[in-house]
């Protein structure tokens, strides 16, 4: 029996973006998630990350869980695997209410201080939690 350690092989495939967008407030950040939802925004809940560069430029972003009408499951470490090999300096994470509610709820704001806390130690910034519905946004 041999023992043998797996290697893991990362590949970067470079975009050419002539002119990337640069995140200045929250209702800018809304507005470019709704172009990427990869769901209705009144149909199931979803959890996204947006990793953002210095100077808040926008490197990448990812659809982090898939839930129901009223919840989504995910585990935050995938948030900070993918935003270390972006090279990301910041993080703003996102969540639809299918219901249309903008009110967060008590798990929002847990997660939000949990994510801060987890950030600070990875020598990141949490800019946002936003929660995006099809007509308006909030942030946490």
């Amino acid at each position: 029996m041999t023992n043998s350690a797996r290697e893991v092989h990362v590949t970067y495939k470079k975009t050419d973006i002539e002119n990337p967008t640069i995140v200045t407030d929250a209702t800018i950040m809304a507005k470019y998630l709704r172009e990427l939802w990869p769901l209705p925004l009144n149909r199931k809940e979803c959890f996204m990350a947006v990793y953002l560069g210095r100077g808040n430029k926008i490197l990448g972003h990812s659809t982090i869980g898939i839930g129901g009408m009223d919840a989504v499951f995910f585990d935050k470490r995938l948030i900070f695997q993918e935003a270390c090999l972006v090279g990301a300096s910041a993080i703003i994470i996102a969540h639809n209410h299918p219901s249309g509610g903008l009110k967060p709820s008590s798990q929002d704001i847990n997660l939000t201080k949990e994510m801060r806390a987890a950030c600070k130690i990875m020598h990141m910034q949490l800019l946002d939690h936003l929660i995006i519905t099809e007509d308006s946004h909030t942030s946490i």
